[in-house]
């Protein structure tokens, strides 16, 4: 996609999911990555090394067990108009630390979507594809863990309950990362770029100015 946009490299910032399809794009294809930025998602590793010892983000993330069930999350998750929609954005515990930044209007767009065939499918096998959060055993020893050579921002917010955003910090302490800064902000949930859009956006862009390519 980058080349065919017609750049050789790019800036690539993700959330969640996106974060992770971030990190591995970033780890596999360095040459197209000048900068990373990733916002609630830690890298895979640090997740591994944390939820194990922390049995309060492995019962956090008991969730996902339970996207990896075939069919009953699908019929759950679409009752009451796709409900779950908003309590994730807007009730407690997941939901946006500053609840008016998410519109009725804006979760409406987000039931639509994911009221088109086959979304909430697609959406529920990326947790799929992973391995068991309840069985976490590797039938296959890890390949040499590859670094990340890029400059790299990682953002959490310090209110949410999906992932511990002690974690942060971890990328700095690592040793995964070449030049990494990691931050957490105050009053924002999971969804960091709707609960603290300014603050997020002015950090983001000091942190591209100083990395700057000479």
């Amino acid at each position: 996609l980058i080349q065919a946009l017609g750049y050789d490299s790019c800036v690539l910032v993700g959330h969640d999911w996106g974060g992770l399809i971030a990190l591995t794009v970033a780890r596999l294809f360095p040459e197209s990555v000048d900068r990373l930025i990733t916002m609630d998602l830690p890298e895979e590793r640090i997740f591994e090394a944390f939820i194990r010892s922390h049995p309060s983000q492995f019962i956090s993330s008991l969730y996902i067990a339970f996207f990896q069930v075939p069919l009953l999350p699908e019929f759950l998750l679409s009752l009451f108009d796709y409900g779950f929609i908003t309590s994730a954005f807007k009730r407690k515990p997941s939901g946006l630390v500053n609840k008016d930044r998410m519109s009725d209007d804006d979760l409406e767009v987000y039931k639509w979507n994911m009221g088109l065939h086959r979304t909430l499918t697609g959406s529920l096998n990326y947790y799929r594809s992973l391995p068991s959060i309840i069985a976490p055993i590797r039938l296959h020893p890890r390949k040499p863990a590859r670094r990340y050579t890029m400059p790299t921002l990682v953002l959490f917010g310090e209110s949410d309950n999906a992932l511990d955003s002690r974690m942060a910090k971890e990328h700095e302490e690592c040793g995964l990362f070449d030049d990494c800064m990691a931050r957490v902000i105050p009053s924002a949930s999971h969804w960091l770029p709707q609960d603290q859009p300014e603050v997020v956006n002015q950090l983001v862009l000091t942190w591209l100015a100083s990395k700057e390519k000479k």
